[in-house]
């Protein structure tokens, strides 16, 4: 009976613990928020190397950080519970849809075997619209995180986005492509494929070099 109780309370204090480092991290982002809601940077649209904002600058990537730290003490399922609570959230500055992108892309990032997340069609549904109809900040951070959500499904898109090419988004639909396949002789079928359909030149010594260097 002693022995029951004992597991019964460190099973309640487990929860507990759990419950406290997800409302932590939830808190030490949302002041973040409020900092960067202070800055005046809701307005503000997303050339993050933007000389004019390096206040906005400094605050992003403080965020970036944050973020990242937060990321690597959660579990996969407190990572899904702290997406859905900020991309719910009401503050301001998240309706800056680079930044929802950014956060999105960010904290799917789980691993193979623990994707809570893939199954989420409202947000896989929002990263393919932002890949096809937003500028090009936005659409760079949807391919990305179509890419962590590591559904094959999007393979063709991937390519497509490749064989187009525009404004640097071929080579982050190839690195996307990366963590769809995971398998490093189907990806190098891709490339080739993808290398072969290009009339970039300069695309396609970037995917030489970089074929070459991950021996493709």
């Amino acid at each position: 009976m002693k022995i029951l109780v004992l597991c019964s309370l460190l099973l309640c204090s487990l929860v507990q613990a759990k419950e406290v480092t997800l409302q932590s991290e939830l808190t030490g982002l949302e002041n973040w928020l409020s900092r960067y809601y202070d800055l005046s940077c809701a307005d503000y649209r997303g050339e993050w190397n933007d000389t004019e904002r390096p206040d906005c600058e400094d605050a992003y990537l403080d965020f970036m950080n944050s973020l990242g730290f937060a990321r690597s003490r959660l579990s996969d399922q407190e990572a899904s519970q702290l997406l859905d609570i900020l991309w719910r959230s009401d503050e301001p500055v998240l309706s800056n849809e680079l930044f929802k992108m950014t956060i999105a892309s960010n904290l799917v990032n789980l691993p193979q075997d623990a994707r809570p997340y893939v199954n989420n069609s409202e947000l896989e549904n929002l990263a393919l619209d932002k890949v096809l109809s937003s500028p090009k900040q936005v659409r760079l951070r949807a391919i990305f995180l179509i890419g962590r959500l590591k559904d094959k499904k999007h393979l063709k898109l991937m390519k497509q986005i490749a064989l187009e090419n525009k404004e640097g988004e071929g080579s982050s639909a190839v690195f996307a492509m990366a963590n769809v396949v995971n398998n490093k002789r189907e990806y190098s079928k891709h490339l080739n494929d993808i290398k072969d359909k290009s009339v970039d030149g300069d695309f396609i010594a970037f995917l030489d070099r970089y074929m070459n260097k991950h021996k493709l």
